[in-house]
């Protein structure tokens, strides 16, 4: 009976914890991530769809490079280079970019130059690898797809240099 009385008090609080995370509508203080809302939640979407599909880039490149290094055919390599570098690491660098700079997030532009980029990537690289495999049709789709590339590039460039001009800056100083 000694350890069924002392084990009370933590059913007890274990209750109240319950009760408490209920009224505070599903919410966990301890959960340190902010819950997004209004123009906030924008940037935030954007910055996790990008994070994810980092990390698919990222794992469809080292997949890669691990299927040539164990087959010893490297006719792909470039593909491998590309997927890491337009797959993972732009794709982080510009989930990095929306985190510090949330309001680069919140443009119509930035969300052109996310679905642009995001269709063109695969398109490109596709066409890449087909080409690289000796299938010569595949050239077009390798030109549409790298110029669609190039042109998200260049729209990510002018959201970004838009978005923090000068006039946005504390003080209007020029960074």
């Amino acid at each position: 009976m000694m350890g069924f009385a002392s084990a009370q008090p933590i059913l007890r609080t274990a209750k109240d914890i319950k009760k408490n995370d209920t009224k505070k509508n599903d919410t966990n203080e301890n959960d340190i991530r902010e819950k997004p809302s209004g123009k906030n939640h924008q940037g935030k979407t954007m910055t996790v769809r990008l994070i994810k599909l980092a990390v698919i880039y990222l794992v469809i490149g080292m997949s890669l490079g691990l299927g040539m290094g164990i087959s010893q055919n490297f006719l792909l390599h470039s593909v491998h280079a590309h997927v890491n570098l337009l797959g993972w690491a732009s794709l982080a660098l510009a989930a990095l970019v929306f985190h510090v700079f949330p309001e680069t997030a919140r443009t119509r532009l930035a969300t052109i130059w996310f679905w642009t980029y995001n269709l063109s990537v695969p398109i490109g690289l596709g066409g890449l690898a087909l080409f690289l495999l000796g299938l010569t049709w595949a050239e077009p789709v390798l030109i549409v797809g790298q110029l669609g590339i190039w042109a998200a590039g260049a729209m990510f460039a002018i959201n970004v240099l838009w978005a923090l001009r000068a006039s946005d800056l504390p003080g209007g100083k020029r960074a």
